[in-house]
């Protein structure tokens, strides 16, 4: 409206929100201006970002790598940090400085009507689940979860599948919103593996994969899973992390590979 356009940016959930170009951003998180030199100085930086909609995930699961690398170095909460992780943290703080640099349209601009598409992913670093919107014109980025791989080693396969869970509940939560009326769900993994898992009878499987198969297989039917290649999947950002915000203004994270 009018009187909107003469609004500066206000927040709203955790966002900033510019009415006048009607586009959402992230806030500038403020452990940004404070030393990363210690642990509990880094887990403050980590902490101050809060992207609620998981917009710009890669960035966050990098630094929450680094604070898994500086907790298995079992250093105290004042302890200087070691020099490679320390310059690794202040390379990375530039990118979070700049946050409020991307923006994101508030209006997802799908119509009534949209397929929802979920891409899954893992790393010996973490996993992540991307979930976009799709429409006869558009292709938007509505969601996106992250997590770091658990401190005791599990074999890649079984991330793989972890990633698959945490894309389950990724749609869920988007379907609870309501945004749309969803006529489709798929989701896309690029792990012949875990898809192999998925399409079988859990009680194929030994205990840790026969318990996930099973939860997936609750909320999802198999014929919905399918093979994606690792280079169209936009999830592989989401699963190891990145340092700059470079990697997030590509279409490849904003709309997902050009086929969808």
């Amino acid at each position: 409206t009018g009187d909107q356009e003469g609004q500066s940016e206000t927040g709203v959930l955790g966002l900033r929100w510019m009415p006048s170009t009607d586009e959402m951003f992230l806030a500038t998180p403020s452990g940004v201006s404070t030393p990363t030199d210690t642990k509990k100085r880094a887990l403050g930086l980590v902490s101050s970002i809060y992207d609620v909609l998981g917009l710009i995930s890669p960035l966050v699961l990098y630094g929450k790598i680094l604070l898994q690398e500086i907790w298995k170095t079992g250093i105290g909460w004042d302890a200087q940090l070691p020099e490679n992780l320390r310059s690794r943290l202040e390379s990375w703080k530039p990118a979070v400085a700049a946050v409020g640099s991307l923006k994101f349209p508030r209006h997802l601009g799908l119509g009534k009507k949209a397929s929802v598409h979920c891409f899954v992913d893992a790393s010996e670093k973490g996993y992540g689940a991307v979930v976009y919107g799709v429409s006869k014109n558009t292709v938007v980025l509505l969601f996106s979860k992250t997590r770091v791989a658990p401190l005791k080693p599990i074999s890649l396969p079984r991330l793989e599948l972890l990633s698959c869970v945490l894309g389950t509940s990724a749609v869920d939560f988007v379907l609870k919103c309501n945004l749309v009326e969803v006529t489709e769900v798929h989701y896309w993994s690029d792990s012949q593996v875990a898809l192999a898992w998925i399409k079988g009878a859990p009680h194929r499987w030994k205990t840790f994969v026969a318990n996930r198969v099973a939860a997936i297989q609750r909320c999802t039917d198999p014929s919905q899973w399918r093979h994606v290649p690792g280079d169209d999947n936009p999830a592989d950002l989401a699963s190891r992390g990145v340092d700059s915000l470079e990697p997030l203004k590509t279409s490849k994270w904003l709309h997902g590979p050009s086929w969808l």
